[in-house]
């Protein structure tokens, strides 16, 4: 695509919808989120919302994202890092886990050949972490094992599919873009500011409509890291859903990304109250945001 300029672009309107889009050059990618009005079907989502709305829950918090690419032989084992597993123990640190939060984490898995173009990989591999964390006895590997008892033991109880989300959208886009936003490191970023500002509104109730016709459900990206037993699948709003705050917490990789100076916060601080926390210690960033 040779050199471009790119700009992120977020507005809210006055029908409590949020448009924005993400401007390549000369192409755009343009999306809205709109406010969910009840959830009824039995999902990892509505149980999230179960919480929410029947609990004093004040904070969304979304903790260590963990990046990976689909290996046949020994996936999780290979997933799962010291760096990773000390890099959570320190937020979790850092966070304070009290009874007032609902806590999950971001899986970014890409297929075989490092795209975002074999969605049955990226599925089977998401499925296989949720089915690991939701096992009462993790297998030896002692990474593994570690991983398990941070989940467990600090209430970590959904994943949500951004590898997934990054394959949805990249099949409504042109090849030019789908090759941008995976084969350069600009793009790259770019795709992750955008998944995050979706993920962001699905886990405030919302769903994102990309490209004027293709709409992204949360209940299709929310994964339990628990086995789900007697849910009820009676409606009920989103109320307490749309008003929670949300904290993400990044490793140090990101910290250029996610820094106070860069394009994502500034345009969620234009719409929401972002508030912007680095700690030097762990190299910890913290982007808490409240309507």
């Amino acid at each position: 695509m040779g050199t471009i300029t790119s700009s992120v672009h977020l507005q809210q309107n006055a029908n409590h919808t949020f448009s924005g889009k993400i401007c390549v050059g000369d192409n755009a990618v343009t999306f809205q989120a709109v406010p969910l009005s009840e959830v009824e079907k039995d999902s990892p989502f509505a149980q999230y919302v179960r919480e929410i709305e029947r609990g004093n829950l004040l904070y969304c918090c979304d903790v260590e994202p963990i990046n990976g690419i689909n290996q046949t032989n020994r996936f999780i084992e290979n997933l799962i890092t010291r760096e990773i597993n000390s890099d959570l123990a320190n937020q979790l640190d850092l966070l304070s886990t009290t009874s007032q939060q609902v806590n999950l984490f971001v899986l970014d898995i890409k297929d075989a050949k490092k795209r975002y173009e074999n969605r049955e990989e990226i599925e089977q591999c998401e499925l296989a972490m949720a089915q690991f964390l939701q096992a009462e006895h993790p297998p030896k590997p002692k990474q593994m094992r570690s991983f398990h008892r941070l989940v467990r033991e600090n209430h970590i109880q959904y994943l949500l599919r951004e590898g997934l989300l990054k394959h949805d959208i990249l099949q409504k886009l042109s090849p030019e873009l789908r090759q941008h936003f995976q084969e350069t490191p600009e793009g790259r970023g770019q795709l992750c500011q955008l998944c995050e500002i979706v993920m962001n509104f699905f886990k405030m109730g919302y769903s994102v409509r990309v490209l004027g016709d293709h709409v992204l459900h949360p209940e299709d990206y929310f994964l339990s890291t628990r086995v789900q037993e007697g849910l009820s699948s009676s409606r009920i709003s989103l109320e307490k859903t749309r008003k929670i705050a949300l904290k993400t917490l990044y490793p140090k990789f990101y910290a250029e990304l996610y820094s106070q100076s860069s394009e994502y916060f500034s345009v969620i601080n234009q719409i929401f109250k972002g508030e912007f926390t680095y700690d030097e210690k762990t190299g910890t960033t913290i982007i808490s945001i409240t309507q």
